[in-house]
């Protein structure tokens, strides 16, 4: 069970949209009252303030966006030095693989024709 003091706070919570009283001279009767909407609510500030919200809103958008724009620069521009690093890399390797390959040809042709030379010998007789 809840205790009385926690639920006269809700019922503060709930309501604090009471509506407000003002006091409003009017011709012949000075200490007339009239409600307005809720209590702190101005209704002449409505266009200023939803103008005033839309501005900060823009501004914001605007700020997150040229943000964005700075880290995809920052991304491509890093993307562009690291793949021409690896391009470096990349015909390193491949000027590499091309001289290891040349390389292995040479030695399985001299070895091929080495035992080719030696199945002819096995093969003819000797003169």
């Amino acid at each position: 069970m809840a205790s009385k003091e926690a639920t006269e706070g809700v019922t503060e919570a709930r309501a604090s949209h009471k509506e407000e009283t003002r006091t409003m001279p009017k011709k012949g009767d000075l200490t007339m009252e009239a409600t307005t909407g809720f209590a702190g609510f101005d209704t002449k500030n409505v266009s200023e303030n939803f103008l005033k919200m839309m501005k900060y809103s823009l501004d914001t958008t605007f700020d997150s966006l040229a943000k964005l724009q700075e880290l995809n620069d920052k991304v491509v521009k890093d993307t562009i030095t690291a793949s021409k690093q690896i391009q470096v890399d990349a015909e390193k390797i491949v000027v590499e693989w091309s001289e290891n390959s040349k390389k292995g040809w040479n030695e399985y042709r001299k070895i091929v024709e080495k035992g080719f030379k030696q199945a002819e010998e096995l093969i003819q007789p000797t003169k």
